[in-house]
């Protein structure tokens, strides 16, 4: 089913060898989701989770595109540090992105516990960031001139939750 997927975006979050029925062999498992990732849109994002000696090993995988590695590791793109449970009974943690250097760039607080809700928690965050991470300036320039123009000229065509287009 999901090697008939063309994502824009997809993230690896693990590649666990628990469905031996399906895929005999370590290698079958791995062959699959090499496949996967050769889906991926040639401009799209790969977001894969580099604690798993699994998914390390499907980093050379990606071709093309961009490739954002996350995880507790800290050779990774945007990492995991300082996880505690505090008063207020929430998952904390920051989360550090290299640019080169690593820098602080969220603090998250979540209700749900376990090192795998963080790493989630995330990798979730990554995505949504994804896509506006393609936009290159001159595009992002049309566009706006658009809105502008129809802002200008009161061509609204509708609106839901805040947002009018």
């Amino acid at each position: 089913m999901y090697l008939g997927l063309k994502p824009a975006v997809a993230v690896v979050t693990s590649a666990e060898w628990d469905h031996p029925d399906f895929f005999p062999t370590d290698a079958d498992l791995l062959a699959s989701f090499r496949k996967f990732i050769g889906n991926i849109q040639p401009d799209g994002t790969l977001i894969i989770n580099t604690d798993d000696w699994r998914t390390q090993a499907l980093v050379s995988t990606r071709p093309t595109g961009t490739l954002v590695t996350y995880g507790y590791n800290k050779r990774a793109d945007a990492f995991i540090h300082n996880l505690e449970v505090r008063k207020d009974k929430r998952l904390h943690f920051d989360v550090y992105v290299k640019t080169p250097l690593p820098v602080l760039k969220a603090h998250f607080a979540l209700q749900l516990m376990g090192r795998h809700n963080a790493a989630n928690a995330l990798a979730a965050a990554l995505a949504a960031d994804a896509p506006l991470r393609c936009v290159d300036a001159e595009r992002e320039a049309r566009v706006t001139a658009r809105i502008d123009r129809a802002k200008a000229d009161g061509d609204t065509r509708g609106g839901s939750f805040g947002v009018i287009v």
